[in-house]
């Protein structure tokens, strides 16, 4: 997953990204997080990306060549969503090569800074921390094997 990331945002956004230790952004920092749930005959999960809003503001931007001032939140959320969906392709593609076929969902967003996304106990969890310069996100996934 740290390799396709790294992938998604050279190739997407020109940016090298630097790992950083397990973490979610701090909490009273205002975050867009995307959500793509996959789930198959033997493997179920979901990707989340939470990014810092600033930062998902200029992610949206650059996918839209626009600039960050300019753009309302619907598009943001599109942007998050679309780069969330890139990242758990290439996990599905990883996962479907092992043998375990899945489909994904479409995305969704959640937007605040007060939550934290909590797996239950059967679900294995990891949360990749990477910066790019000042700005620092999170990809947390989430997998069931049945």
């Amino acid at each position: 997953m740290t390799s396709h990331s790294n992938e998604v945002f050279e190739t997407m956004f020109s940016m090298k990204l630097a790992a950083l230790p397990e973490g979610v952004p701090n909490g009273d920092t205002e975050r867009v997080t995307g959500s793509v749930g996959f789930a198959g005959e033997t493997i179920n999960g979901a990707v989340y990306l939470h990014l810092p809003a600033r930062f998902a503001s200029l992610l949206a931007a650059c996918l839209l060549g626009t600039s960050a001032e300019g753009l309302n939140p619907a598009e943001v959320n599109d942007a998050v969503g679309e780069i969330t969906n890139m990242l758990t392709g290439g996990l599905k593609s990883w996962l479907c090569d092992l043998g375990a076929a899945c489909a994904m969902s479409t995305p969704g967003i959640i937007r605040g800074n007060a939550y934290a996304i909590e797996a239950p106990p059967e679900v294995s969890r990891l949360c990749l921390g990477f910066s790019s310069g000042a700005d620092r996100f999170c990809v947390e996934v989430h997998i069931e094997q049945q």
